[in-house]
């Protein structure tokens, strides 16, 4: 009896795949989303016993938290097309650290769903496991969640429906009308096949349907940042086969150029025939490599071929970050992923004002007003035609709902203030800096004449080098303020006194290393050591 009713569960099982659409369980709400990230960050943090862990996430200043969904066909056992929801983890680095190098901009792990045996039930939590087995494919992600008005306030991880259906949540039935033997409804056939089976106690299948499953695991695949403002962040790269020159070819100092540009990295290629610089994402358009080395006669080749003092401006970002601690805490405290989703609209404006004030103060600038303007084309604009010159935000995408990308906004269009108004205030300006700096202002180029040369020109780098910079200070500032109120809650004041302890030790095994690296024995006794019983 018991195969009599194993086999009628199999039947309506099928059945059920054959017409009806297949969903997973619904994603968890924002809030609890931005705790697992959270809770994630702080794990990464803890001391970990391997010391190539430690040393992998030395370097992790922050965290962003990525909504995407891809859409895949699937041919057995029917034609469908599925729907994957998913939430990604991806880590912000200290530049240069180990971490930057292995992982860079990739998602370090995804938001996966697990089953509890003691407490009986499913939970989510960030893992690596389902991003380290896909091996970043392919796969062609989009930003966002994928939403179904039909489903009301849910979100299914998954969704697949037959490809003969228009995609509705009743996809699969004839006309809305299920036939079935002489007129009887073929759902109550099914049905009754199913009280049938729970009624024997072979339920497994009725779990499934609840719980959902999984069929064919939607793979993973590397996310890049959304472009720095002015250009939009949901741009993507274009779908086309590029022939490039091989890496190994590239002039050093044009592979230099492209590795340190901020703007679009990761895009830039040379052209087959040596002679061009070109990007990914504007195919069409071009830089002649010869202006990039320096080499060409064009008045107007130092625009692109002049670097940016990146040291600088990291040494003046470092010390920003420590002021911001040191005098407005507060501040800091709201440029976290979890504090910033809690954060109005004006709310958010008047940080990143403060932030801005913060800055003018710094350099001894008057104040320049943020402004919020929803029509506003691009993220981010610093409006120098106005009376007095303001910095506009769009209250909207992607950039906006990031504190670390809303932090590198505000910069980005400060520097262009400070460029603009005060050129001889930019960090690291040198003389002839600042006259190539102005020259670049006079003959500005617009992203909507040529994007590529927008992304080339010495303003423009200047501006995103030194916002790239800040917001990977400030949100490194910000995480460390947050960990230290956490270890002082758990361990008190003797617990800061540890941790401040243990950073300075690793300091000096760096500093140490450095310095035997550089003068091996000879530098032996240039640094002062300390006794090992102190």
């Amino acid at each position: 009896m018991v195969q009599v009713f194993l086999l009628l569960s199999i039947f309506a099982t099928l059945i059920l795949n054959a017409i009806s659409d297949e969903y997973g369980p619904p994603m968890p709400s924002d809030d609890y989303i931005e705790k697992a990230a959270e809770e994630y960050f702080i794990k990464l943090k803890q001391p970990w016993a391997s010391p190539e862990d430690e040393k992998l996430y030395a370097g992790l200043v922050g965290y962003e938290i990525s909504k995407v969904h891809s859409i895949t066909q699937r041919s057995s056992p029917r034609p469908m097309v599925c729907i994957s929801n998913e939430v990604f983890f991806i880590g912000r680095w200290e530049e240069g650290s180990y971490g930057a190098e292995v992982y860079g901009d990739k998602p370090m792990a995804s938001l996966d769903r697990f089953y509890d045996s003691n407490e009986g039930d499913y939970y989510w939590e960030f893992s690596q496991v389902g991003v380290v087995a896909s091996g970043y494919s392919n796969m062609d992600f989009k930003p966002g969640w994928f939403i179904n008005p039909d489903w009301g306030d849910k979100i299914y991880a998954w969704w697949c429906y037959p490809t003969d259906s228009d995609g509705s949540e009743d996809g699969g039935s004839n006309g809305g009308k299920d036939g079935g033997a002489d007129g009887f409804p073929l759902g109550i056939i099914i049905g009754l096949t199913v009280l049938v089976a729970v009624i024997a106690g072979v339920g497994l299948f009725v779990i499934s349907l609840v719980t959902g499953r999984k069929a064919g695991y939607m793979a993973k695949t590397r996310i890049r940042p959304p472009p720095p403002p002015p250009p939009s962040p949901d741009q993507a790269a274009p779908q086309v086969q590029i022939t490039q020159q091989p890496y190994s070819e590239i002039d050093p100092a044009v592979r230099k150029w492209m590795e340190n540009n901020p703007i679009y990295p990761g895009y830039w290629y040379v052209t087959p025939d040596g002679k061009y610089v070109a990007n990914e994402i504007y195919p069409d358009y071009t830089i002649p490599v010869e202006w990039i080395k320096g080499t060409s006669s064009e008045p107007l080749a130092e625009l692109f071929s002049t670097p940016v003092p990146d040291m600088e401006h990291s040494l003046h970002s470092s010390r920003m970050a420590a002021l911001i601690k040191r005098t407005n805490p507060e501040l800091l405290d709201k440029l976290t992923e979890r504090s910033w989703r809690e954060l109005d609209e004006g709310q958010r404006r008047d940080v990143l004002q403060k932030f801005a004030d913060t800055l003018a103060k710094q350099l001894k600038m008057p104040r320049i007003n943020v402004e919020l303007d929803p029509n506003l084309e691009y993220p981010a604009v610093y409006d120098w035609n106005s009376n007095p010159p303001r910095i506009q935000i769009r209250p909207s995408g992607s950039m906006w709902e990031s504190p670390f990308h809303s932090t590198g906004m505000i910069n980005h269009e400060f520097q262009h203030y400070l460029q603009h108004t005060a050129p001889e205030k930019v960090v690291g300006g040198t003389p002839e800096y600042v006259n190539t700096l102005k020259k670049s202002l006079d003959n500005y180029i617009h992203h909507s004449v040529d994007p590529v040369r927008y992304s080339g020109q010495l303003c423009e780098r200047d501006a995103e080098n030194i916002a790239k910079h800040m917001r990977e200070k400030i949100s490194k500032a910000a995480y460390r303020q947050k960990f230290e109120k956490l270890v002082e809650a758990v361990w008190d004041k003797e617990g800061l006194e540890i941790l401040n302890k243990l950073e300075k030790e690793e300091a000096e095994k760096k500093l140490n290393k450095l310095f035997d690296t550089i003068f091996g024995r000879e530098g032996a006794n240039i640094l002062p050591r300390r006794h090992p019983s102190r």
